[in-house]
């Protein structure tokens, strides 16, 4: 007999300075589909990738996996994890959830910069959403993620820490 579970998955990705960024939300699935899991979480990290200048460098929970974490991402228009893509959840029960990407990809938004360009999240809400009997949930109550909202760029400053990862100033070597 199955056990439908509900894990928690985190992407974490590093921008071109060597500050992280984090993103995390929660897959329903059932025990014995385990690999539904995995493939719906490894596409969502696929679709995130496009839209994002962040290297990717690991992930936990179905899709279990490590990059170099030595990797830097590129120095595009939003180089840095200050500067994210807000993108906006509604599930089954009405409750509005954000997801930030960080360091969005300039092609992800319209002209102005500011909006999402519902082309460009298209991958994405198909990765979400693909998978036939696994799903990504709420943590409380299992509600299921169910149409998109749309997004918005955001810009929060960074608290960090200084890690042996963190490049200097001048972006063109590591710290000391």
């Amino acid at each position: 007999m199955a056990i439908d579970t509900v894990a928690s998955q985190t992407y974490t990705w590093r921008d071109s300075r060597g500050d992280t960024g984090r993103l995390t939300f929660h897959i329903s699935y059932d025990s014995a589909a385990a690999q539904d899991a995995f493939d719906l979480a490894d596409g969502i990290q696929v679709a995130l990738a496009n839209l994002s200048n962040a290297q990717f460098i690991s992930a936990k929970g179905p899709f279990n996996h490590t990059s170099n974490p030595q990797s830097y991402g590129t120095t595009s228009m939003y180089p840095t994890a200050e500067d994210k893509l807000r993108f906006t959840w509604q599930d089954s029960g009405l409750a509005k959830h954000k997801l930030d990407i960080p360091a969005p990809k300039s092609t992800a938004f319209l002209a102005d910069q500011e909006t999402a360009s519902a082309t460009a999240l298209s991958p994405l809400i198909t990765a979400m959403t693909a998978v036939h009997g696994v799903a990504v949930v709420t943590a409380l109550g299992g509600n299921v993620f169910s149409s998109s909202l749309g997004g918005q760029r955001v810009r929060k400053k960074a608290q960090r820490k200084e890690t042996i990862y963190r490049k200097s100033a001048n972006l063109d070597e590591p710290g000391e």
